[in-house]
């Protein structure tokens, strides 16, 4: 029986030598050193950090809970010091925050480059005749004036290069007054009374206007980049039977060429002008106005938010954030989907009101002459 024992110690212990002792064969090396690494990955936490208090911050503000936001976008700040997205986001929710109430209101942040318009959109000028063929040299005219600071002096005139031409090369010219003839209403852009070039995020954004119900035959819309020598893009149509809040669509807008105007370029500047001319051969009655847009870059967080958020959290995300053009056509396009909505209506009159165009409220939003919605 020991003996039994005993061999069986002998097996057991010679098995667990040869396993221990049993070399590795080839197949199994090839196996081992051929096998990915498998690692995850590193995030700092800090970045986790950063982007749910950006995130945080972006949501109280589609709410309108500015003072949250506020706080939120602060901690952002405090992870990533010196981060513009925070910088920005804090120094356009402070005006909010510092408000009581959830009203719809515009207040212009600090981005956008500065240029020379007057008045809560309402600027108006008149066109110049062709120029003469017996226009005298260059050096025989009196020599251009040194360029000003942008003004908000309701009788400024802008520098000659800050004014846009029509494709037939007409320069567009400020009048001495913004009263329009008689006691006709006078055309008005929807835009904010600041002396600063209004933000978007799209390719082609929207421009709304109040256009009163006129004699003229046309309306002109023209659209060029501030940088150097830039195309002239523009679009004549029909003008509107009815008085009314219209938009047009920039897409619709093609050179002398008949080429459709390229997406704006995010980081770039340009100017628009919009006028309700005759078609007699007397340009100088004509009148209109003119503004600035420029397309920035979006936080990738804001960005986001923008995508997967109700109609409603756009617009208060738009305005906050000085996309102005966006807030307002997105606004625009809820109100015409849904005019009895009593939600919408207080928006649209309290947007308004914030911008000192309480006097064009009420009127109605109507389709023009086949530019785009």
């Amino acid at each position: 029986m020991k003996s039994r024992a005993r061999l069986n110690y002998l097996f057991v212990l010679i098995v667990v030598s040869g396993a221990v002792l049993l070399p590795v064969g080839p197949t199994l090396q090839t196996d081992i050193s051929t096998r990915p690494a498998i690692s995850a990955p590193i995030i700092p936490a800090t970045t986790d950090k950063y982007s749910r208090y950006m995130r945080l911050g972006y949501r109280a503000t589609a709410k309108r809970d500015y003072r949250n936001a506020l706080v939120n976008f602060r901690k952002a700040l405090q992870v990533r010091p010196g981060d513009r997205y925070a910088t920005v986001a804090i120094d356009n929710v402070s005006g909010y925050a510092a408000r009581r109430g959830r009203k719809l209101v515009f207040i212009p942040g600090i981005q956008g480059a500065p240029v020379n318009r007057i008045g809560a959109g309402t600027r108006l000028y008149r066109l110049s005749p062709p120029p003469s063929s017996i226009t005298p040299p260059r050096s025989a005219q009196e020599p251009p004036k040194p360029p000003e600071s942008p003004s908000l002096d309701n009788n400024a005139t802008p520098s000659p290069e800050d004014r846009p031409t029509t494709s037939s090369g007409e320069e567009l010219v400020t009048s001495n007054s913004q009263k329009c003839a008689g006691d006709n209403p006078c055309p008005i852009a929807l835009l904010p009374n600041n002396d600063r070039a209004l933000l978007t995020t799209v390719a082609y954004p929207k421009l709304l206007f109040y256009l009163p119900q006129t004699s003229r035959e046309q309306i002109n819309l023209l659209l060029r980049s501030t940088e150097g020598n830039a195309k002239t893009y523009e679009l004549t149509i029909p003008a509107p039977t009815a008085s009314g809040i219209v938009s047009f669509d920039l897409s619709a807008l093609k050179d002398a060429e008949g080429k459709v105007l390229p997406p704006l370029e995010v980081g770039k500047k340009y100017k628009w002008s919009l006028a309700i001319v005759s078609r007699e051969n007397n340009r100088p009655k004509d009148l209109g106005f003119e503004g600035a847009i420029e397309r920035q870059q979006v936080d990738p967080e804001l960005a986001k938010l923008l995508q997967q958020g109700s109609p409603s959290d756009r617009i208060s995300l738009y305005t906050v954030n000085n996309f102005w053009y966006d807030a307002l056509a997105t606004l625009y396009q809820e109100r015409q989907s849904r005019p009895d909505d009593p939600s919408l209506i207080n928006d649209w009159t309290s947007l308004l009101e914030s911008i000192e165009l309480s006097s064009i409220a009420k009127e109605p939003l109507v389709p023009c002459c086949g530019a785009k919605k």
